[in-house]
C-alpha cells in the first residue's frame, strides 16, 4: 500500500484521472467496438447469463473483459463513462507496477524521469483513451513481471489468471514469462533441486493454465474452432503467408518498432551498443533485461509474422515496453555521460515519443489508428458529420461508410437505436462518409470518390478528414 501511496506517484495518478475524465464520454473505436461494446451487449442483454459468443462477434478469447462491462451496466446503467471508468483502476495500476519495476533496476534519482519515458509511449497513452482489454492485460503483465522478480507467488497466480481471462495474447506472454521465470529460478541450481523447484513453479501457473484450457476446450466442444473459423470476420487476418510474405512482415514490424517517434529510443540504444557494450554485459541487470527483452523481441512476434494481418501496433505493447525499459536502463544506469546530458537526451526522448502521436501517413499506408492519439479527432468530426446528416435530411442508411464507421449507434455511441450506416457499396451508396481514418478504402475507391463523385460537405481538424461525397448517378 505504501509504494500505491507514495507521493511521487501522484502526478501520474492525476494525469490518468484527467485523461479519463476527458475521454469519458468519447464512444468505441476500433476493435472496441466488438471486444468491449458487441460483447458487453450480449452478456448484458441477456441478463448476465453466460454462454459462448456468436459466431459472428466471437474472437476465440475468453469474454471476461466484455461480461465485466456488461455486469457494471447493470450496476451503474449503461453508459459511456462506466467503460472509461472501469479502465481507471488498470491505468493506476500500470502506474504502480511501473514504478515497482523501474525500483528494481534504477537508482532513485532517475525513477521518475524514466517513468515518464516508459508512460509516454503513444500506443500506451491512445490505449488509455479508450475502453479496451490491452490496459488490463499491459497491468496483469507487469504485474507478472513484478511478482516474477519479487517472488510472490500470490501475486503471480493472480496475474497469470488474469492475463488468462483477457486474450489469447495473454496467454502467449504468460509462457514467455513462464520461461523468463524458469530461467531466472533455474540458474545455479543444484541437481538435486530441480524437481522440487519445477513442481513449485509449475504449480503457480497451474490455475490459469486451468482457465484458460477449460474455456478453449468448452469452446472447441461446442463449436469445433478454436480462435478462428473460416467464415469469422477476421479469418484473413489470420491467413498463412509465404517466403515472401513472412519477409514482407518482417520489414512491418521493424517499421512498427521504430514508428510513433519510437526511433529516438533505436537510436540510443545503438550509441550505447556500441560505446559501451564491452563494459556492461557481464552486469547481471543488463544480463536479465537482453535477455526478457530479447524473449520478447524476437519471439513473441513469431506467430503474427507468419500470418496476414496479425502486426498491429497494440499487440505489441509488452515489446514496446520491455525494450524502453533496457535502453533507459543501460543509458541511465550504465554509461558515464553527465547527468546534464543524461536529461537533455531523456527530454529529447520524451518529446520525440510525444510527438509521434502527430504522425499521420498518407493514403494507401494503414494507420494503426488505436495506437496513436492522432486519432483522437475523429471522433469529434464524426459527430459533426452525423449532425449535418440530420439536419440535411440525408438518410443514415442510405450513406455508405466504411470500418470503424460502420458498425451501429447502439454499439458505438450506445444510443438506443438500431440506426446505422450502409456497407461501402459504390455502385449503390446514394451518399459515402469517407475518413482518411479509414484503413480498408482502396487507391480506385479513393480516386473515384475525390475525381467523379461530388463533395457536399467537408469537415477537418488537425490532420483528420471527414468528407461527405454524393453519388453523382
Amino acid at each position: 500500500m505504501k509504494k500505491i501511496l507514495q507521493k511521487e506517484l501522484y502526478p501520474f495518478y492525476l494525469f490518468f484521472i484527467l485523461v479519463t475524465f476527458l475521454v469519458a464520454r468519447n464512444p468505441f473505436f476500433w476493435d472496441t467496438i466488438q471486444l468491449g461494446s458487441r460483447h458487453a451487449h450480449f452478456f448484458f442483454q441477456n441478463n448476465l447469463k453466460f454462454a459462448l459468443l456468436p459466431d459472428a462477434i466471437d474472437s476465440g478469447h475468453i469474454p471476461a473483459f466484455g461480461y465485466s462491462i456488461a455486469v457494471l451496466w447493470k450496476i451503474f446503467g449503461k453508459s459511456l463513462p462506466v467503460g472509461h471508468f472501469f479502465m481507471l483502476p488498470f491505468l493506476i495500476g500500470i502506474v504502480c507496477q511501473s514504478k515497482i519495476l523501474l525500483h528494481r533496476y534504477f537508482s532513485s534519482k532517475n525513477i521518475y524521469l524514466v517513468l515518464v519515458i516508459f508512460l509516454a509511449d503513444p500506443t500506451v497513452l491512445a490505449q488509455a483513451t479508450l475502453v479496451t482489454p490491452d490496459i488490463p492485460l499491459v497491468f496483469f503483465f507487469l504485474l507478472l513481471l513484478n511478482a516474477i522478480l519479487n517472488k510472490n507467488p500470490v501475486l503471480q497466480i493472480i496475474a497469470v489468471s488474469g492475463l488468462a481471462l483477457i486474450s489469447m495474447r495473454g496467454m502467449i506472454i504468460t509462457a514467455l514469462l513462464f520461461t523468463f521465470d524458469v530461467w531466472i529460478n533455474f540458474r545455479g541450481v543444484k541437481i538435486k533441486s530441480y524437481f522440487r523447484k519445477a513442481v513449485y513453479i509449475l504449480s503457480i501457473y497451474l490455475p490459469g493454465a486451468l482457465i484458460a484450457s477449460t474455456y478453449l476446450l468448452y469452446h472447441y466442444a461446442v463449436k469445433g474452432w478454436v480462435g478462428y473459423h473460416k467464415n469469422s470476420p477476421w479469418a484473413p487476418c489470420f491467413e498463412p503467408v509465404d517466403f515472401a510474405g513472412f519477409i514482407r512482415n518482417l520489414f512491418i514490424y521493424g517499421w512498427r518498432l521504430i514508428d510513433f517517434g519510437r526511433i529516438l529510443l533505436w537510436f540510443l540504444f545503438a550509441l550505447v551498443i556500441r560505446r559501451w557494450w564491452s563494459t556492461i554485459k557481464s552486469d547481471h541487470n543488463t544480463l536479465e533485461l537482453t535477455v526478457l527483452a530479447g524473449l520478447f523481441l524476437l519471439v513473441f512476434p513469431i506467430s503474427m509474422l507468419m500470418h496476414k494481418n496479425l502486426l498491429g501496433h497494440r499487440y505489441l505493447l509488452p515489446v514496446y515496453l520491455l525494450f524502453a525499459l533496457l535502453v533507459c536502463f543501460v543509458f541511465f544506469e550504465k554509461t558515464s555521460f553527465s547527468p546534464l546530458r543524461k536529461k537533455v537526451m531523456a527530454f529529447l526522448l520524451i518529446i520525440g515519443l510525444f510527438s509521434g502521436n502527430l504522425i499521420v501517413y498518407p493514403h494507401g499506408i494503414a494507420m494503426g489508428w488505436d495506437s496513436t492519439l492522432a486519432y483522437l479527432p475523429y471522433l469529434r468530426l464524426r459527430n459533426q458529420a452525423i449532425a449535418y446528416l440530420e439536419t440535411n435530411k440525408i438518410p443514415i442508411e442510405e450513406t455508405g461508410t466504411e470500418f470503424p464507421n460502420t458498425a451501429g449507434f447502439r454499439y458505438v455511441d450506445l444510443k438506443d437505436t438500431d440506426e446505422e450506416f450502409a456497407m461501402k457499396d459504390l455502385q449503390k451508396n446514394k451518399y459515402f462518409l469517407y475518413s482518411n481514418v479509414f484503413n480498408d478504402i482502396t487507391n480506385e475507391e479513393y480516386t473515384t470518390l475525390h475525381t467523379k463523385w461530388i463533395l457536399e460537405k467537408n469537415f477537418k481538424m488537425l490532420e483528420i478528414d471527414f468528407a461527405l461525397f454524393k453519388n453523382p448517378k
